[in-house]
């Protein structure tokens, strides 16, 4: 296995399977496809009003979502 294959199971083994037993324990903790659908359609139009996406702008410049709910 590589180095990467590696880190890529820890990661499943540690934030996947924790963000998911959060889930189990919570469902009204999870997004509707309604709501992931407007979080996208969002960060394209944001990206598409600056001509760079999310990624590619200071971190300053970008809207967190963790603040709306």
């Amino acid at each position: 296995m590589t180095e990467r294959d590696e880190a890529f199971e820890n990661w499943l083994r540690t934030e996947v399977a924790a963000a998911y037993d959060e889930l189990k324990a919570d469902p009204s903790r999870a997004l509707s496809v309604d709501q992931v659908r407007q979080h996208l359609a969002d960060k394209r139009s944001r990206a598409s009003s600056t001509g760079k996406p999310d990624w590619q702008r200071p971190v300053t410049e970008i809207e967190h979502d963790d603040d709306e709910s």
